[in-house]
């Protein structure tokens, strides 16, 4: 279930539901959170085929592809990208995109909201995983769903469709939409899953913050946020403190110690497990140039070890160019997440200062 702070956080974001006779809901939460990740409306659109010629990345900032009957709208607050698409009667589709602080909330939650936007029934958990297809998003992949409402009327190449996929990045959650009338949809459905290939998600993720902040403006000078408390540890020699790149690290260390090259050592804790193990497997082989893999294959790259009283999941991962090694210990309801990234050569070297580190933390009683 949404727990209650998120449920604080998606209503003070302050979205509503658009005005629309096709969406129906009840409970206020649900509407925020169903109004953030809609975030379009559904209209008519013409049957006629479509050309998808793709634009060079280096005409977008290399951040995605995407085809030059997509025409780009201003960026908001909320959404990384947003594209409008045209026809000549004046009908329009929608994609958006949507990154969101990492959401620890089951995949049904997440797809019965989009169920209620198009006027279906709430699904069970067990069909969520008939419902979802895997699709690739940049060099990860995410769960891709295809929901339509109801037959209205003599035509039902205008019932209201949705194509939506998203992924939990390591800090993010990301939404892509496409959303307008089932045959408009049904046409543009190449391209979507095209677009969403093609997404550089480490450069539209900076391209949207270097946005909100300037939107923002100047920051108000508050004086120092406060520390949050983290357990004990023992930093191994050679490891230098730094500032974590994202509020959702703990904290960070780069090794000064290099043989080829750098490496990063990170602390995060999520709940819930985080996503599981084959999620987070998955994530980190993606961010390394590696391919996904099935749950029967994780064997090949884990193995337990001790973590002062505690079974720590150990991961180890080589790409072509680079190299991760994570830990990952569960407390209680919180699951804690070391990461060492960076060149194979020192990571190595690293490995037992590594070990010691996992090994050496002293958790709080709750986790």
């Amino acid at each position: 279930m949404i727990s209650t702070l998120m449920k604080t956080r998606l209503t003070q974001l302050g979205f509503s539901m658009p005005s629309s006779g096709r969406f129906v809901t009840s409970a206020p939460v649900q509407l925020s959170l169903a109004a953030i990740i809609a975030m379009g409306l559904f209209t008519g659109c013409s049957k006629e085929a479509i050309t998808v010629t793709v634009i060079p990345k280096e005409r977008l900032n290399l951040a995605y592809e995407a085809p030059d009957h997509w025409t780009p709208r201003q960026g908001s607050a909320m959404r990384a990208v947003s594209f409008s698409i045209p026809d000549e009667h004046g009908h329009n589709g929608e994609v958006s995109v949507l990154p969101m602080p990492r959401l620890n909330i089951d995949d049904i939650e997440i797809v019965n909201l989009w169920r209620q936007q198009v006027g279906l029934e709430p699904t069970s958990a067990d069909q969520v995983s008939e419902l979802a297809s895997r699709v690739k998003i940049g060099s990860l992949e995410g769960n891709l769903f295809d929901l339509e409402s109801p037959a209205q009327g003599d035509d039902p190449d205008h019932n209201a469709r949705i194509v939506t996929a998203y992924l939990h990045d390591e800090n993010i959650t990301w939404f892509f939409k496409l959303t307008g009338p089932s045959h408009f949809v049904e046409t543009e459905k190449p391209a979507f899953t095209q677009f969403l290939a093609s997404v550089n998600l480490a450069k539209l993720q900076q391209d949207f913050q270097r946005r909100a902040a300037a939107q923002r403006g100047p920051a108000p000078n508050r004086g120092p946020a406060p520390s949050r408390a983290l357990p004990e540890w023992e930093v191994p020699s050679g490891w230098q403190s730094g500032t974590p790149s994202s509020s959702m690290l703990l904290a960070s260390f780069s090794v000064e110690t290099q043989v080829d090259g750098p490496a990063e050592v990170t602390v995060s804790q999520l709940g819930n497990g985080g996503g599981g193990l084959l999620l987070n497997v998955n994530r980190w082989r993606g961010q390394i140039g590696l391919a996904a893999i099935e749950a029967e294959d994780l064997s090949n790259s884990i193995e337990t070890l001790d973590a002062n009283g505690l079974e720590c999941t150990l991961v180890d991962l080589k790409g072509t160019e680079a190299r991760i090694v994570a830990g990952i210990v569960n407390v209680g309801p919180q699951t804690w997440f070391y990461k060492m990234m960076g060149a194979s050569g020192t990571i190595d070297a690293q490995m037992s200062a590594f070990i010691s580190f996992v090994q050496s933390v002293k958790y709080p009683e709750n986790g």
